[in-house]
């Protein structure tokens, strides 16, 4: 039996514009009135509303019926994608298990950051299985050297950070650990990345970098895995200025890659990135596309997540270039 409970409400509609408030106290009065989630016996109203000290969370899911990431690729013909009937789900989780809401507490000041911890999580899960996989780590060829992760344009940090607590989750330390480097050229970010840094060093020490996306202080061919999530010509710069820079960032990429190392790229500006950034690399034999995965990024369902690999065959005339 439990006392303390909440209600989240999360909802996945295309058509319908209500907001997930609006739905909270209807799900909750239902539920409280038959004692629906409780399992106390004789409990007819439901037990105490509880925000944070609760023992059981319920959990609703709603839709309306249409893949939204589906409308993503068709946002000029939503009303041919049809749907399914509306959609309700129900769940339960216990306070007490392992898998709770995880809290970076990136602090990013005044800074305008559109980067999200669940969304940093979520990629920092994939980054992690690349860095593990056969063939990634200690490419360096080093005995008992550390992978080389590199967000080129870190603001605050927060994607590495992520991988930081991913990788302690997994237990990954020792050779398969990882060295993260973070590099802007934002010296207020750069401030926020060494408060948010803490004490905590570990298994995978941490290096800030003060420099430009277009021109990294890096060798050639020094890093294993590349995490970038480019400006998208919203809140920083201009979308202009994304399509004029979004080539010369992802060749440096590929420079400082080593052969056989990745890049996991997560963007909404897919049409210019697969249009005008990744042809002219993939024809040098810089870069090939392995992944693209179209993802709700809070919201924005036109995002989209690359994985892309310097070929292991990359010759040193064509890294020079």
């Amino acid at each position: 039996p439990f006392r303390k409970w909440p209600l989240s409400v999360h909802r996945d509609h295309l058509v319908q514009r209500y907001k997930s408030p609006v739905v909270v106290p209807v799900l909750g009065d239902g539920l409280a009135a038959v004692g629906a989630i409780s399992l106390a016996e004789g409990c007819q109203a439901g037990p105490e509303v509880d925000l944070t000290g609760f023992e059981v969370e319920v959990v609703a899911y709603l839709s309306d019926g249409i893949d939204k990431l589906l409308a993503a690729n068709d946002t000029k013909a939503r009303a041919s994608l049809g749907g399914g009937s509306e959609l309700l789900l129900l769940g339960v989780r216990s306070a007490s298990l392992l898998c709770r809401p995880v809290a970076l507490e990136v602090q990013k000041g005044a800074l305008r950051s559109r980067a999200d911890d669940t969304v940093a999580l979520c990629v920092a899960q994939r980054a992690a299985d690349l860095l593990v996989a056969p063939g990634l780590g200690g490419s360096s060829g080093a005995a008992g050297a550390r992978c080389v992760v590199l967000d080129p344009m870190c603001g605050v940090g927060t994607y590495l950070l992520a991988l930081r607590w991913v990788l302690a989750q997994r237990r990954v330390d020792g050779q398969r650990g990882a060295e993260l480097i973070g590099v802007d050229l934002d010296s207020e970010a750069l401030s926020h990345v060494r408060t948010n840094l803490g004490p905590e060093g570990g298994s995978h020490p941490f290096t800030i970098i003060h420099g430009s996306s277009v021109a990294l202080p890096l060798r050639s061919d020094s890093v294993d895995l590349i995490v970038a999530d480019p400006p998208w010509g919203q809140r920083h710069s201009s979308h202009t200025y994304v399509k004029q820079h979004f080539p010369r960032w992802a060749r440096e990429w590929a420079r400082v890659l080593r052969p056989g190392g990745a890049a996991v790229v997560v963007t909404i500006c897919k049409k210019v990135f697969e249009d005008r950034v990744l042809p002219p690399l993939q024809k040098a034999g810089l870069l090939e596309l392995e992944e693209a995965v179209v993802f709700d990024n809070k919201g924005w369902t036109v995002c989209r997540m690359y994985v892309v690999r310097k070929p292991a065959s990359a010759s040193a005339a064509q890294r020079s270039t």
